[in-house]
This record gives structure tokens, sequence and C-alpha cells, in this order.
């Protein structure tokens, strides 16, 4: 829960849209973004989704028996979001995979339904949005 500024929302938006912006999953790289790491690794880097989508290991590593294809395209995703007010950056706490699977093999009209959490301040503890945020607020 954000220490500041707390607002809750509901919107739609297609896929592109939402992968466009700086958007990240709660997967993490090293540094050097080669390798996935935890949230409390001291090399904790965050990825955003669309860099995420483009590298074959994570994708697979994250999909691997996720999806029956079978079943045809995935056309809309439900996610729930953090947001930090401050730095605009946002982290899919829910609905990762689907989120992952659009952005590969998506056509980016995908619709989705997006509740979010936002705030200007979040617990320096939180794990996902202390390594995404990017601003000063994170330090407090």
């Amino acid at each position: 829960m954000p220490l500041a500024g707390c607002e809750a929302y509901e919107y739609a938006c297609k896929a592109r849209n939402f992968i466009g912006e700086e958007t990240y999953p709660v997967r993490f790289t090293d540094r050097r973004g080669i390798r996935l790491v935890n949230y409390d690794d001291p090399e904790a880097t965050p990825i955003r989704i669309a860099e995420f989508a483009k590298n074959r290991g994570f994708v697979e590593s994250l999909l691997a028996g996720w999806f029956d294809s079978s079943k045809g395209p995935i056309k809309s995703a439900i996610l729930l979001v953090q947001c930090c007010a401050t730095c605009n950056r946002r982290v899919v706490i829910d609905g990762v995979h689907s989120i992952v699977w659009i952005a590969v093999h998506g056509s980016g009209d995908e619709h989705l339904q997006i509740s979010e959490l936002a705030g200007s301040r979040w617990p320096h503890g939180m794990p996902d949005m202390s390594v995404v945020c990017s601003c000063s607020t994170m330090r407090l």
C-alpha cells in the first residue's frame, strides 16, 4: 500500500499502448540484463515488458507449460498493476503471463482491463516497487 497519494483506478486500453509505456513484469535481470534474478538480489534491475518479450530465454522460462495454444490466441487480459505516480512506472503484479504472451505473439490490438493502485510514495521495503521505481520517493 502506498504511503502517500493512494489512488485506485480501473481502465481499459489496447495492449500496444500499455506495453509501450514504462511497464515492467515482476521479473528482474542482473545489471547486464543477461540472466533473471530475484527482486532481493543486489543486482536486481527492472526490465520493461517490451524488452523482456524480445529475450527468447526469458519468455520460455516464464511461459513454459502455461498456455495451451490449441485454445487460440489471447484476445484480452485482466491485469493488476501498481504504479508510482511520481515516476509513472508500472509493475504488473497479476497477469504477467498474459501480458508477456500478448507482447510476444499478439497484434497489439488486444483489450486490457487494468486495475491499478497508484501512489506518490511507496514503502522502501515494497519488493517489486523498490526495484522498478526510479524516483527518490522510494528512498524516503
